[in-house]
């Protein structure tokens, strides 16, 4: 018994030699929805998980002189609809463990109303790849009335992202859908926050003029975009443009009004996966201008080819997967920056980063937590073949309608 008891303590002893001797270790979470309604894989999420894992690879697990764990969690509920609780768990996951240097997420902004101010109180840094709404980083005349104070109950500004803000799009898109020669415009959003707000922001331009602006519910029937189509038709509208996320109707919402609308030009928002309309067959198929996060171009195939050297499976990754990437990459510099791994310390090279190369372009963030990106891509998809994407419109006539648009909102 005696003997047992001291190869214990020397087994445990050497287990704690190796233990402290081994590099320091820090945990990366990202909460992601992982499922589709029905319980299928959601391939975005699959994506930019997949990218997440590619960058820490490339990086060899390391951060620095810490090693670095990644732990993908579950956004979505068991039937793959997106759940506050759920989320809000997640959160408080990575609150919880004393090894977490950074939180990846949230997909949606929706998601990350739940869980900033978990991780702000927690102290957690945060970097979301896609979560894009004003509100979240700085006040919005159209957003709601005490953001972005709300999400901080602490006063710790711990969120910061990597994807321009819905101003950008928004401003992106009247800049281009003015260069294409839109006059009279039909909007349609899905009545999500996201939808809802890029809607808002492009109303306070008087050009093109917005024939109507609806909000429709995602899984409304066929008969309501019909006749939304048909007075789109009567209207003389000559662009439409699709404000939302992608849903299983969102195929059937263009097509009803290039049917009713011959000629008619279709503009979609970045919330709807290109893959809507690639993958069903050539009779379904609608020509429309796709909005896709911006990038570098010229570095972006280097990107592709290392993703599907990883994943020959996929030979087009979704388009969120290179934020993704990003999000991981900037994680690891900020861990790697910081004196001794702690999230507060790691939080502070977040927000100190400037000049960045990076795949998305050189970039910043600043004060408020936002990158200082200023562009936005389209992809042109014709016969349900994506072109390359390429940028929506100059920077400077991007940059010109921004201010614009900032000019004209009202005061909050």
């Amino acid at each position: 018994m005696v003997i047992a008891f001291v190869v214990f303590l020397l087994c445990l002893l050497v287990f704690l030699i190796l233990k402290s001797d081994g590099p320091p270790s820090r945990t990366i979470y990202s909460s992601l929805p992982q499922r589709m309604p029905g319980g299928a894989r959601d391939k975005q999420t699959a994506d930019m998980e997949r990218a997440i894992k590619l960058a820490l690879e490339e990086a060899d697990g390391k951060a620095g002189k810490f090693k670095v764990e990644y732990e993908a969690l579950d956004a979505s509920n068991d039937d793959g609809e997106f759940e506050s609780e759920r989320v809000r768990a997640n959160a408080r996951r990575a609150a919880g463990d004393s090894d977490t240097a950074v939180y990846i997420g949230d997909r949606t902004s929706g998601a990350s109303i739940e869980s900033i101010p978990i991780l702000s109180r927690a102290s957690v840094p945060q970097i979301s790849p896609a979560s894009t709404r004003v509100g979240l980083t700085i006040e919005d005349p159209t957003g709601d009335a005490d953001e972005p104070r709300k999400y901080y109950p602490a006063g710790y500004r711990n969120f910061v992202r990597v994807i321009p803000n819905d101003n950008v799009q928004a401003a992106a898109l009247v800049a281009l859908m003015k260069r294409d020669g839109c006059k009279r415009v039909a909007m349609i959003n899905d009545g999500g926050d996201y939808g809802a707000g890029l809607s808002n922001n492009q109303t306070v331009f008087e050009r093109p003029k917005r024939v109507f602006r609806q909000s429709v519910r995602p899984n409304a029937a066929a008969a309501i975009y019909d006749a939304l189509a048909r007075q789109a038709k009567v209207k003389q509208a000559d662009c439409f443009q699709y404000a939302g996320s992608s849903n299983p109707n969102t195929v059937a919402i263009f097509r009803a009004f290039a049917e009713a609308v011959p000629g008619i030009r279709l503009y979609a928002t970045d919330g709807v996966s290109e893959s809507s309309f690639t993958d069903t067959g050539d009779a379904s198929c609608v020509d429309l201008n796709l909005m896709v996060p911006p990038r570098d171009l010229d570095a972006y195939p280097g990107f592709l080819d290392r993703f599907t050297a990883a994943h020959p499976e996929i030979k087009d990754p979704d388009p969120y997967a290179i934020y993704a990437y990003e999000a991981m990459r900037l994680a690891l510099d900020a861990i790697e920056r910081s004196p001794n791994g702690k999230p507060d310390k790691i939080l502070e090279r977040l927000r100190e980063t400037m000049d960045r190369p990076s795949l998305l372009g050189t970039y910043s963030i600043d004060d408020d937590g936002d990158t200082t990106l200023v562009d936005y891509d389209v992809e042109r998809i014709r016969a349900c073949r994506p072109a390359d994407p390429r940028r929506a419109v100059s920077k400077d006539e991007l940059q010109k309608t921004l201010r614009v648009l900032k000019q004209r909102l009202p005061t909050p």
